[in-house]
């Protein structure tokens, strides 16, 4: 089995292999040389985690300022509609903006704990990474802890678990649900693809399917034929 360049914990490495490990934030990581470091990308991953923050509570300041000023011009003679229409608009423009920020942040932070963490499972224990890949992000969530993002793991209800992310491959690879897009398991081996879609419903193999998209949108319209064709392969 191919060494995981991050894992959990080293309960389940054999300890000759254990020394090819170092400690990593939370995990372990191979020590090896020649990777790429991306202690400058973590570093301006917090800091945007941060910014994150701050704007969150610049939004709430800005809503109490535009509160507080509506009061202060009711108070006031004068066209107060024309101030009130005044202070609105410019406080929706400031909202508008800072919501923007945010939400291109978070869509970082999901790119970064749960769509990447999903590309690297699916990539590392299926032959179809991208059709195990949508599972596998279904059974994950981010949750903030002590002022970090963390990924963490649902279980099959979508309730947040203790599971590791080793125990999520796991609990994956022994699915027989998956067993024909699992590396290594007997399911998985055999047919290639033939080009062939000319099979009525019921009778086609998974060899006629010509590529993924047509898996990925059966297994949605389908779950029983899609289970079916995992035993023809």
């Amino acid at each position: 089995m191919p060494l995981s360049y991050r894992i959990d914990s080293l309960d389940n490495i054999e300890e000759s292999q254990k020394a090819l490990y170092v400690k990593s934030g939370d995990g372990y990581q191979l020590d090896v040389d020649g990777l790429e470091d991306v202690t400058g990308l973590k570093n301006k991953r917090d800091e945007l985690l941060t910014k994150n923050k701050a704007l969150q509570k610049k939004a709430q300041e800005q809503e109490e300022e535009a509160r507080q000023a509506k009061e202060a011009a009711a108070k006031k003679a004068g066209d107060i509609e024309a101030l009130e229409a005044s202070l609105i608009e410019k406080y929706e423009s400031k909202q508008k903006e800072s919501q923007a920020q945010i939400d291109r942040l978070n869509a970082m932070i999901r790119e970064e704990k749960i769509d990447k963490v999903a590309a690297d499972i699916a990539n590392e224990i299926s032959t179809m990474p991208k059709l195990l890949g949508r599972e596998i992000k279904d059974r994950l969530t981010i949750e903030e802890i002590d002022g970090k993002f963390q990924t963490r793991i649902l279980d099959a209800e979508g309730k947040l678990s203790a599971l590791t992310i080793d125990e999520l491959k796991k609990e994956f690879i022994d699915n027989n649900d998956y067993a024909g897009i699992i590396k290594g398991s007997k399911a998985s081996g055999g047919q290639a693809a033939t080009g062939g879609n000319n099979h009525g419903s019921g009778s086609r193999k998974w060899a006629d399917y010509d590529n993924e998209r047509d898996l990925i949108d059966l297994k949605k319209s389908d779950p029983d034929e899609y289970k079916r064709l995992l035993t023809t392969r």
